[in-house]
């Protein structure tokens, strides 16, 4: 059984429709991205995951039950974290507050040693306040940040933009030990060299649709794939 699974979602932003009938699954384990121009509706599907915002019709389900419309709080207590686009850490908080503050006590699960483990670049500077981090080190905070609420599943919405390629590549790392240690994620992203090095299974969106579903491997198989729904 997946353990996501979207089915027919419509969401819309009062009268703007932004999702038409987007559906898809992630299997245990599993990285899925969502990769697409623009406003195409990858940020938005993830919100409706998320609880951030509420599906019109359709269902999410989650470990078999449908968590479409539940607040986001609820959601994330369920085991789903969210690493937004904005990062959105508290600036007046330190790097150990900011963690301190999403803290969820699981046995064996994360905590800040596991985190700074993973991190090492933000052990030292946990003493300095969120606003005055570097880009990738807030970007690093953010998804340490959804961690200490030990999930079992993590949406990351475009955690490459802005980032220097060095921070890239060092993301990328990160990231990919998670998925080795049994993190299922879901990756919106327009970095398409980070979305295949990471991810399983991809689903090119258009225009709030999914058009084209795939492995990875068939994407770099057949780029044209990419070319017909990704060049301008």
């Amino acid at each position: 059984m997946a353990q996501l699974e979207l089915r027919d979602v419509h969401t819309a932003y009062g009268r703007s429709q932004v999702l038409f009938g987007v559906s898809f699954a992630v299997e245990p384990g599993e990285c899925v991205a969502l990769i697409g121009r623009n406003g195409v509706g990858k940020t938005t599907t993830i919100r409706s995951i998320a609880g951030l915002v509420a599906p019109r019709r359709g269902e999410v389900e989650w470990l078999g039950e449908n968590i479409a419309g539940r607040p986001s709080h609820r959601i994330a207590k369920l085991g789903i974290g969210y690493v937004p686009e904005e990062r959105r850490i508290f600036p007046e908080l330190t790097v150990w507050e900011n963690l301190d503050i999403a803290r969820r006590e699981t046995p064996g699960g994360w905590n800040e040693n596991r985190v700074f483990e993973l991190f090492p670049d933000l052990e030292p500077i946990q003493t300095r306040l969120g606003g005055v981090l570097s880009g990738g080190q807030q970007q690093m905070l953010t998804i340490a940040r959804s961690l200490m609420g030990n999930p079992r599943l993590l949406l990351l919405d475009e955690p490459s933009e802005g980032l220097a390629p060095r921070v890239v590549e060092s993301l990328r790392d990160q990231v990919q030990r998670l998925k080795d240690a049994g993190l299922s994620i879901v990756l919106a992203e327009q970095n398409l060299s980070f979305v295949l090095s990471l991810s399983d299974r991809c689903h090119i969106m258009e225009k709030g649709e999914i058009k084209h579903s795939g492995s990875t491997e068939e994407l770099r198989e057949h780029p044209e794939i990419l070319e017909r729904y990704l060049t301008v």
